[in-house]
């Protein structure tokens, strides 16, 4: 209840983002399974946690945390100088854009790993304003652009580590405006027409 929680796991707050706007910068929110119907929006350095962190989201079953937003993006990253954020252990569903950053302002780092994004009808994942990008053991399925990052010119590129994800039924498996990267182990398969 966001009214009478605490925060604890025995009195948790009902949304993510009053989670994120009750904790400090750099703190770790975890988010019990569930369907979530909002619009998450991370405005600072911090781990958010799913019910499946740690577990590769390509072969995983079990209790999942949900996030389905009404329209828009699923899960909006405001990036600023020096941001670190972490995603763990998630789904993203039926949103325009799974997760993006917005912002023209380049964060640090974002990681985005364990992570589900299914049926979104642009970007999957998209870190897209950041220096350094993770994204690892993630299954996209249905986006148009599945992973995607880095910015274009004026922005410098993005260094980014793609590992063991897998695409399914996407246009554009990866994306990005690079530089000393490393994109390895991924599998994408099934692409959609135009792909």
């Amino acid at each position: 209840n966001d009214t009478s929680g605490n925060g604890t796991a025995g009195n948790p707050w009902r949304t993510i983002q009053y989670a994120i706007g009750q904790v400090s910068a750099n703190d770790t929110i975890m988010v019990a399974a569930g369907l979530y119907k909002e619009n998450v929006v991370i405005d600072k350095s911090l781990t958010l946690k799913g019910a499946q962190a740690g577990v590769d989201a390509r072969t995983r079953s079990g209790p999942e945390t949900i996030i389905e937003p009404s329209a828009g993006i699923g899960i909006s990253i405001r990036t600023a100088d020096g941001r670190v954020v972490v995603i763990d252990g998630l789904t993203v569903q039926n949103a325009e854009h799974g997760m993006g950053t917005p912002d023209a302002v380049m964060a640090a780092n974002i990681t985005i790993k364990n992570v589900r994004v299914l049926n979104s009808a642009q970007f999957g994942i998209s870190p897209t304003f950041t220096l350094r990008t993770t994204v690892e053991y993630c299954y996209v399925q249905g986006a148009k652009q599945a992973i995607n990052a880095g910015a274009l010119d004026p922005f410098p590129p993005t260094v980014a580590t793609f590992r063991n994800n897998k695409v399914v039924n996407a246009e554009f498996g990866f994306t990005g405006y690079l530089k000393d990267s490393l994109i390895e182990g991924n599998l994408v398969t099934n692409f959609a027409k135009g792909g």
